[in-house]
């Protein structure tokens, strides 16, 4: 999912029917398959809720992984755009988010 990301998603961000699917559907509610970038996202949603949360140590998850969450959410940043505004729903993927800016202010130290 995450190799898909990389190299192919931005040329399938150009295909109205991809981003039609995106708009129709919840996240949950599609082919993993067919929307890779979904797995990553998710991914990152998780690892965003146990950082909120305390539930795992920061300096240790972002020391490891600062750089390929910089990068990843990068990458996704359009899709989560268009699904908050398909979704009118601004918090959409909002822990991923969060998780974006801690490992920013990691790796800007």
């Amino acid at each position: 999912a995450l190799r898909f990301v990389i190299n192919d998603l931005p040329d399938r961000m150009r295909d109205p029917a991809y981003t039609a699917e995106l708009e129709r559907s919840r996240g949950w509610d599609v082919d993993p398959d067919r929307h890779p970038e979904l797995v990553v996202l998710a991914r990152l949603e998780e690892a965003g809720v146990y950082l909120r949360h305390r539930l795992v140590l920061g300096d240790a998850l972002l020391d490891f992984d600062a750089i390929l969450i910089l990068q990843s959410w990068e990458r996704l940043k359009d899709v989560v755009d268009f699904m908050r505004r398909s979704h009118r729903n601004p918090r959409v993927w909002s822990n991923a988010e969060f998780l974006y800016e801690r490992a920013r202010s990691v790796v800007s130290r």
